[in-house]
């Protein structure tokens, strides 16, 4: 028996590596794609509880730190479409991997900010990063 994925005619499941005649995915498949898939709510969940603490140390009132958690949900409803395009030119496995060296630049510049701007564009990386680990493709 084998294992398809399809939802168009057009969309080929052996393409990504998927026609495996078990029907499971091994671990070294799916791991890094339910890591790459936990990024974006952890992100959320930190940032959320840190908004006081960044305000005072940015010497901001907190209504100002707000701008962090609007720059990374829309920078990733932005990227996610974008993602799952460029995945299909240049294969999943790079674009996962771009999207982690993405969350990485963006949590060191983050790191280092000493500004609201400086934290937001660090928030933008961090949400394009994110958006090429979720299930993008057009199929």
């Amino acid at each position: 028996m084998t294992f398809r994925t399809r939802t168009k005619p057009s969309c080929n499941a052996t393409t990504f590596g998927v026609d495996r005649q078990d029907g499971a995915f091994s671990w070294r498949f799916v791991s890094p794609l339910y890591v790459a898939a936990t990024l974006n709510p952890i992100n959320s969940s930190l940032i959320a509880t840190a908004l006081v603490p960044i305000a005072h140390a940015l010497n901001v009132p907190v209504g100002q730190t707000a701008i962090l958690v609007s720059a990374l949900y829309l920078a990733s409803a932005i990227a996610q479409p974008a993602a799952g395009k460029v995945a299909e030119q240049f294969g999943p496995r790079r674009v996962l991997f771009a999207g982690i060296l993405l969350v990485l630049l963006g949590g060191i510049i983050g790191g280092v900010a000493h500004d609201i701007p400086v934290a937001a564009v660090a928030r933008v990386l961090i949400g394009i990063g994110t958006s090429a680990g979720r299930k993008g493709q057009r199929c």
